[in-house]
């Protein structure tokens, strides 16, 4: 960007400031609203110089908190202008593939005994079911898992299921409170099996960070003023986004995750380009920490039917298909009524890093250690469906994990296979 280009921001974020501070100082709160909701979206533009524009913002929020009238404008007065390096993505120019510097980004998550990858840093997935199927409880274990390991280590996150590497996670919640998740993490650290030894449970407790955004939801419509911004306006970043973010990098996460989708996003769902835009937002935000992330989505009320299309059917993420679509990985977790009430399998529907089209019984796999029934509130290890209780059923000697399973209903033979790049 040209010099000429960045001194023109610069003086209009400085007009900006200073139209707000005539604003509130003739008392025209609606005025001051407006050119404060254009402040944030010019610091919010500033997508590769985040922390810069962050610092920006707070001291915009912190001088407007001030006691006083006085005091505010006093703490305006040292905002006259953003910092320097304020300013949007510069033009991007083609790269021969013989001069491109570098390597793929590292693997985050994988399935146990295979190649390839379900998340790497800087990539988006989605772990999608219907509600009340254990989405959070199985979120939960791998980021206490991903926590237990060393930073950079590779190791088991959970038992025959998902190998990783190690790092800190975030979870970043709006259906339970901070108090809520904390005790499930809790139970499932120190649930019988699962990490026996004292330091290995303090590492998870204190590597795994819970952010409640309730009611702040990251990405959508901007607000105008004082109302809210249209349903179907073009979405961006709403201040929950930089609370995510901080606390991303403040923690050092390597896996955030995102419970649940439509609470974060409060954008046009079944409209592809919208959904895509978000999840662009995401993977670019965390290319730049090196973060993993995890979307979970609910189901499709199709998708839980007895004619659904088995565990890979696309509309298992409810909304536009963009949700399957612009993800880098999806799974999802199904009711598995052929091993039993109450028995769950976990599906990989799709992978553009490692194979997909896999199917593994989430109950039978972790029931050695509990772990799914620990982190969803039932350290005895039942599971609860439609009223009934019962134990798990089956042994995990039995089930093969990760078995290729047979094309569904409709699909060509053939597309069924996984795949290992």
């Amino acid at each position: 960007m040209s010099a000429d280009a960045v001194s023109a921001l610069e003086a209009r974020a400085a007009d900006l400031l200073a139209r707000w501070r005539g604003a509130f100082e003739t008392g025209d709160p609606r005025a001051a609203e407006t050119l404060y909701s254009e402040i944030a979206a010019l610091a919010a533009a500033a997508a590769p110089h985040r922390e810069a524009a962050e610092a920006w913002r707070k001291g915009v929020d912190e001088a407007m908190a001030g006691d006083t009238p006085a005091a505010v404008l006093a703490a305006l007065a040292e905002l006259a202008a953003p910092p320097p390096g304020i300013f949007p993505d510069p033009p991007r120019r083609a790269v021969a593939v013989g001069d491109v510097q570098g390597t793929p980004p590292p693997r985050a998550l994988w399935l146990a005994g295979r190649g390839g990858a379900v998340l790497r840093a800087g990539a988006v997935a989605m772990l999608a079911g219907e509600g009340g199927i254990a989405k959070s409880a199985l979120a939960y274990c791998i980021g206490a898992g991903m926590a237990a390991l060393p930073d950079g280590a590779a190791g088991a996150v959970i038992h025959n299921l998902f190998d990783g590497i190690g790092g800190p996670a975030l979870i970043v919640t709006y259906e339970d409170e901070a108090a809520e998740a904390a005790a499930r993490i809790r139970n499932l650290v120190q649930s019988p099996g699962y990490a026996e030894d004292g330091a290995t449970q303090a590492r998870i407790l204190a590597r795994v960070h819970i952010l409640d955004l309730a009611g702040k939801p990251v990405f959508g419509p901007p607000p105008d003023g004082l109302r809210p911004g249209l349903y179907n306006a073009r979405p961006g970043p709403l201040p929950g986004w930089s609370d995510m973010w901080t606390a991303a990098r403040d923690t050092k996460a390597s896996l955030i995750v995102i419970d649940p989708a439509l609470a974060a996003y409060v954008g046009e769902p079944n409209a592809a380009a919208p959904v895509r835009e978000f999840l662009s937002a995401l993977a670019g935000e965390a290319r730049r920490i090196g973060a993993a992330v995890l979307i979970l989505a609910h189901s499709a009320k199709a998708a839980r039917g007895k004619d659904a299309d088995g565990p890979f059917d696309a509309g298992h993420v409810g909304g536009s298909g963009a949700w399957h679509d612009g993800a880098r990985a999806v799974l999802t977790m199904t009711w598995d009524d052929e091993r039993g009430a109450g028995e769950r399998r976990l599906g990989m529907a799709k992978a553009n890093y490692g194979p997909a089209r896999l199917v593994s019984s989430v109950d039978a796999v972790t029931a050695p250690s509990g772990a799914i029934g620990a982190a969803n509130g039932d350290p005895q290890g039942t599971v609860r469906r439609r009223g009934r209780a019962g134990p798990r059923q089956g042994n995990a000697g039995t089930v093969r994990v990760w078995r290729p399973r047979e094309p569904a209903r409709g699909l060509r033979q053939g597309q069924g296979r996984g795949r290992t790049p």
